[in-house]
């Protein structure tokens, strides 16, 4: 069991990075202990919110390259070795700015005049339509945090990527992740058992952005449907009632 975390080093020049914790025991509870020394991430560069994932059994990470640091925030892809303690030359995959929907800003904490945030990439295979697609997050619509989709045109972590002209969800919420629960109902049979009847897709992210101090967990419920006229995925989402 493992964790990407991003954290500071101690030091000078502290810049953020991702590094890759193993549990010891296994499970959730930990302890966890660094699987390297320091980040796999570059160390000048300020660096966030790594994700896993895995093509043709070689594992990568998808990485965002700070706003603070860039100003123009980039979304970055990084080979990793198999036991996941090394790693290649990262490349950029895009840019916050090549998103429509995407909004500059000033920040007193930066030193770009034109900012663009890059947050919380999640990579996901779509059934519908066998496309991969990334949920990400960056400031959109009305000043509010939103949550993009980015589609790659080759089905490869490698891109190239293009954006969908609005947000997925634009209700200052933001570092969405998919999943998917089978719901089972228990029935009369000679073991007792029950059978999966059908499966539920949800999207987790924290809201609201805006009042981090009471920011929470919100879980949605997803649909994903084929556009005919396009043959993309097409995804919405729900609240519970």
């Amino acid at each position: 069991l493992i964790m990407f975390a991003s954290m500071k080093k101690i030091g000078k020049n502290n810049f953020r990075g991702v590094a890759i914790l193993e549990s010891k025991s296994g499970r959730p509870e930990g302890p966890f202990v660094p699987l390297m020394p320091g980040p796999l991430t570059p160390p000048t560069w300020s660096c966030l919110d790594g994700t896993l994932y895995v093509e043709n059994g070689v594992p990568y990470m998808v990485f965002c390259h700070e706003w603070t640091q860039v100003g123009d925030g980039r979304m970055c892809l990084m080979e990793l070795s198999r036991a996941l303690d090394s790693s290649k030359k990262p490349s950029v995959l895009f840019t916050a700015s090549q998103a429509p929907w995407s909004k500059t800003f000033n920040s007193s904490s930066a030193t770009h005049t034109s900012n663009f945030i890059t947050d919380g990439p999640f990579l996901h295979r779509c059934a519908t339509s066998n496309e991969l697609i990334m949920l990400w997050s960056s400031i959109g619509p009305n000043d509010q945090y939103c949550v993009g989709i980015a589609r790659s045109t080759s089905g490869s972590v490698h891109g190239p990527w293009v954006h969908d002209p609005d947000p997925l969800y634009g209700r200052d919420g933001g570092h969405a992740m998919m999943t998917k629960v089978s719901l089972e109902r228990s029935f009369a049979k000679p073991n007792g058992a029950s059978q999966p009847e059908h499966t539920l897709m949800l999207m987790a992210l924290h809201a609201p952005n805006r009042r981090i101090r009471n920011s929470a967990p919100k879980l949605l419920g997803m649909l994903e449907q084929r556009d005919e006229s396009t043959g993309l995925a097409k995804l919405d989402w729900f609240e519970f009632q």
